[in-house]
């Protein structure tokens, strides 16, 4: 962790406290916040006191408003000035969903019950046939296909 924290990389762990209620409660502990890993406390268990080994106590709990402002961030730092007003473009979360329906939007229709031919549209090596097999996989659990 020492490592980290010299380089300033951030690092975040989740510590989920046990609790007599329901649901447990959260803590996020960004190791990069912290100027040594001395500073870095054990929490003690409430059950008997004792301190829980690789647990760290929290010292900035990050919510979804501020992950998605860091991802922004980055993105922005990435990415060519001329091309910042266009960030939603390069967003990974907008790449993940299809865009809305619209009125010309083209369904391809087979005549009858035809289907098409099975068959090599032309020869791949190993590598390129496991690269498309990914990349269908990928859009069959996207649901793009």
């Amino acid at each position: 962790m020492d490592r980290l924290l010299r380089e300033g990389t951030p690092a975040y762990f989740l510590h989920i406290l046990p609790t007599k209620e329901e649901s447990p409660t959260k803590e996020i502990l960004r190791a990069s916040d912290s100027s040594s890993p001395e500073e870095v406390k054990q929490p003690k268990d409430p059950e008997n006191g004792n301190p829980n080994p690789g647990q760290g106590d929290v010292i900035k709990e990050l919510d979804e408003e501020t992950l998605k402002h860091q991802e922004t961030e980055e993105l922005k730092k990435s990415i060519p000035i001329q091309y910042q007003n266009y960030l939603d473009v390069f967003s990974p979360g907008e790449a993940r969903t299809l865009p809305p329906h619209r009125p010309y939007d083209i369904k391809i229709e087979t005549e009858g019950d035809a289907i098409p031919p099975i068959g090599k549209l032309y020869n791949m090596s190993e590598k390129e046939l496991k690269s498309l097999k990914e990349y269908i996989d990928e859009m069959l659990g996207k649901g793009f296909i």
